[in-house]
């Protein structure tokens, strides 16, 4: 008797379609509204109706899930959602919980990984073939731009590291160089990079320029102040005392 085999797909996504019998194109919506808890799916449903960007993060960790083919792929999926949560701390999300849940997803992924294909192993340093140093791709941060999810894994673990440590109030200079950037504008430039495609990060790039544009602003009202001062004081010595005031001047 020919022995079975389990299907496999490539990544989460094509297992999941599989499994549950659904369009490539239905995966996001699907994969959303089954990673909710019940009763925050019903809060979430009129959201999901008239405002639909409110989700665009969660959209954005379902789909990273979805291309996941591994485990460690699969946790840096989960990393980020972690970090979405700990950023966004509105009422709907931090309060009334009305977003995608971690044990779901986690749930959803250990009964569809055996289904899932693994990736090509990768070949050993005796046969790999000699890259010439000139086709070897620079770090982004050293100058050319790629796009966030052309990082690599140990990159966007220094830039969660750095980014966490902002949002808790370590000044942006600290955390880069506890996160290993060798200065505040590599981190700046990875998370610029990183932005492209992570709205976590976009959220804090456009807080910290904010807060830089704020910055700026109070330098520039506090050398208006200095300069009123200094043109108050020099009034005050071209006016007459009132010992060198003529008699009768009022």
């Amino acid at each position: 008797m020919a022995k079975t085999t389990n299907p496999t797909f490539p990544n989460f996504r094509e297992a999941y379609c599989a499994y549950y019998r659904c369009r490539p194109e239905e995966f996001q919506r699907r994969a959303f509204f089954r990673a909710m808890d019940p009763f925050h799916r019903l809060l979430g449903l009129p959201i999901y109706a008239f405002n639909k960007p409110f989700f665009a993060m969660d959209f954005g960790v379902i789909d990273s899930i979805g291309d996941a083919r591994t485990q460690s792929e699969f946790e840096f999926a989960m990393d980020e959602l972690i970090g979405i949560n700990n950023v966004e701390r509105s009422i709907r999300r931090g309060v009334m919980g009305i977003r995608i849940s971690g044990s779901r997803l986690t749930a959803l992924w250990e009964r569809l990984y055996p289904f899932i294909e693994p990736p090509v192993r990768e070949v050993p340093l005796r046969e790999a073939k000699v890259v010439p140093q000139s086709s070897i791709m620079r770090r982004p941060v050293d100058g050319v731009r790629t796009s966030g999810s052309d990082m690599g894994p140990h990159l966007v673990r220094r830039l969660r590291v750095a980014t966490d440590a902002v949002i808790s109030g370590i000044p942006v200079e600290q955390a880069a160089k506890d996160a290993g950037f060798a200065a505040e504008s590599e981190f700046v430039e990875a998370l610029r990079q990183r932005a492209e495609s992570h709205p976590p990060s976009r959220w804090l790039l456009s807080q910290m320029q904010l807060a830089a544009h704020v910055g700026e602003l109070e330098g520039e009202l506090a050398r208006t102040k200095a300069l009123i001062a200094d043109q108050q004081m020099a009034l005050a010595r071209l006016r007459p005392s009132d010992a060198t005031r003529p008699p009768g001047a009022g």
